[in-house]
């Protein structure tokens, strides 16, 4: 009788204790749950914190990579165009070394904005009208002139002068006349010869 009351001590001792550690054992399951959500929501939001910490410093160097972009942009820009104007000084530098050679052989002259100006020939009477003519005239329409500028340049010599109306000018006698007037005639005149006509009229 008394094994049986100690027996049952025993037991009831035994299952007091499993009852406890089951209580301490849910105690210490609910404690690493709660370290588990704990741990968890640290690293979600360490996780959260790098990946925007990454994001800032990405789009930090993106900004960095874009301004480098820009500047090397405008520096190839200001290279190219400092190539350009370079080889367009150049290629006029040529042009006009060009030209200037050649006017010498021609014995022409080259005005600022590099156009080829010939000198046309000097008339002495000692060659012969047509090869001079052809002289002239090939001087004339090089330099672009009209009729009334190759009579003021051939105005120094007055055969050639009317040699010249008669064969470009062959109808436009008042042309000539009014040229030989001017340097020859009274044309200045004119208004007193009319006041003593007019005169000699009214007497």
């Amino acid at each position: 009788m008394e094994k049986c009351a100690d027996l049952l001590e025993k037991l009831t001792k035994l299952e007091n204790r499993l009852v406890d550690n089951n209580a301490n054992l849910e105690g210490k399951l609910l404690e690493l749950h709660e370290c588990t959500a704990k741990l968890e929501e640290k690293f979600l939001e360490n996780t959260a914190n790098l990946k925007k910490e990454l994001e800032d410093k990405i789009m930090e160097k993106l900004c960095e990579l874009e301004i480098r972009i820009f500047t090397l942009e405008d520096r190839i820009q200001e290279v190219q165009g400092n190539f350009a104007a370079l080889d367009i000084k150049t290629i006029d530098e040529r042009q006009r070394g060009l030209l200037l050679e050649k006017s010498s052989e021609f014995g022409a002259s080259v005005g600022s904005a590099g156009h080829l100006w010939m000198k046309p020939p000097q008339f002495d009477g000692t060659m012969p009208w047509n090869i001079y003519r052809r002289q002239f005239e090939a001087a004339a329409n090089s330099n672009g002139w009209s009729s009334t500028e190759k009579a003021t340049a051939l105005w120094p010599y007055e055969k050639m002068l009317v040699l010249f109306f008669k064969e470009y000018h062959p109808k436009n006698k008042g042309l000539l006349v009014g040229h030989l007037e001017m340097r020859y005639g009274q044309l200045h005149l004119e208004h007193v010869y009319n006041t003593q006509l007019k005169n000699r009229f009214q007497r």
